[in-house]
């Protein structure tokens, strides 16, 4: 009884491991490269223009919640060629009023030459939107964004805490 058992055993074995190596093999069939793919396509880092734009950190620490307060960030060419116009825009919203309509500030840069960085200062109002007085404990967001009429962006974001 007992060979009888351990030949079974063997037997279901033997038989598991062939049918789990057909199924490997035919996966294998199915997924592996065939001799006349190509491999995929890399897509070249563009020459062109690349902006790059940051806050001030040091203002950063600065700011109050108050209106009419100077922010500085920095506006760079990072590519090959000048960039006739940039296009920057800042919205101002409240952690406590995600869901108004921030407050936009827009500016333009003219003629930005390759490698060359400029400050550009905004007026803006951190003051605790109307109406929302738990706002004095939430945080400001600010998201900056430079855009060229060719659609080369970038983009900057900081929390300001309360």
């Amino acid at each position: 009884m007992r060979m009888g058992v351990l030949l079974w055993l063997l037997a279901t074995g033997g038989a598991f491991l062939a049918t789990a190596g057909a199924f490997l093999l035919l996966a294998n069939f199915g997924t592996g490269p065939g001799s006349a793919s190509d491999p995929i396509p890399r897509v070249p880092e563009a020459a062109g223009p690349a902006l790059a734009l940051r806050f001030d950190k040091d203002r950063l620490g600065e700011l109050e919640r108050r209106p009419d307060q100077a922010l500085t960030f920095y506006v760079e060419n990072r590519g090959d060629g000048e960039l006739r116009e940039v296009g920057l825009m800042l919205d101002v919203a409240s952690e406590a009023a995600l869901d108004a309509d921030p407050r936009r500030y827009e500016e333009s840069v003219e003629g930005l030459a390759p490698g060359e960085r400029r400050a550009v200062a905004m007026r803006v109002d951190l003051s605790p939107p109307a109406g929302t007085p738990e706002a004095r404990d939430q945080r400001e967001i600010l998201e900056a964004r430079a855009t060229t009429p060719g659609g080369v962006s970038a983009v900057e974001t900081a929390v300001l805490a309360p």
